[in-house]
């Protein structure tokens, strides 16, 4: 992806004989558009609901797609042109400053 950018935020919530969560964020972008793709999902279900073998609930990647999904989320996140004026105005370094003191060597 020599062009673009992907990213995956996943939190993963294991209690042990009661439940499992599993929140993921992907934000995927190409560099040549102005925006941005946001997914948001939501998997959750008790443990007695689960129907897999125990050595899958350690392993957030293969425990999610047996999880029921409660929250699917999609947005379209435009990028802001920048004002040409505010960028000269935040590269400009701030002059030094100034002292009347004189620097005396003792």
């Amino acid at each position: 992806m020599p062009g673009s950018l992907f990213i995956l935020l996943r939190y993963f919530l294991r209690i042990d004989n009661v439940m499992m969560k599993v929140n993921d964020t992907r934000i995927y972008h190409e560099f040549h558009k102005k925006y941005l793709i946001r997914e948001y999902t939501s998997r959750e279900a008790e443990v007695e609901e689960l129907t897999v073998p125990y050595s899958l609930f350690v392993d957030p990647s293969q425990i999610a797609p047996h999880l029921p999904l409660n929250i699917s989320l999609y947005h379209k996140l435009t990028i802001p042109e920048a004002d040409s004026s505010s960028q000269s105005k935040s590269s400009s370094e701030p002059e030094p400053k100034q002292s009347n003191e004189a620097n005396h060597e003792t």
